[in-house]
């Protein structure tokens, strides 16, 4: 798994333990996406919105490209993720 991001957010992933993150921005996402080779993918909203259509044409049975929220709380909620992940929702 791999999660692209902004630096600020991928400090903030970091600081949570999350290692696996990419840098991007609104200029090279499209390159950096192109040579992620993780088959799930994890794109913040704010790059997301720059890709989106890319994302479609990229999507298969060997690679899941999901937006996440990103700093600004912008992006799906997690736990409509988890659903569209796995086919059901959990409740507490």
């Amino acid at each position: 798994m791999c999660i692209i991001c902004d630096e600020i957010t991928a400090t903030g992933l970091s600081f949570a333990g999350i290692k696996n993150t990419v840098v991007a921005n609104e200029k090279n996402i499209e390159k950096v996406l192109e040579e992620a080779d993780a088959p799930i993918i994890g794109i913040t909203h704010g790059l997301y919105i720059h890709v989106a259509q890319k994302v479609r044409r990229m999507q298969g049975p060997d690679k899941i490209i999901v937006e996440i929220p990103d700093r600004t709380g912008k992006g799906e909620g997690v736990e409509k993720l988890i659903r569209d992940a796995i086919g059901f929702e959990v409740k507490k």
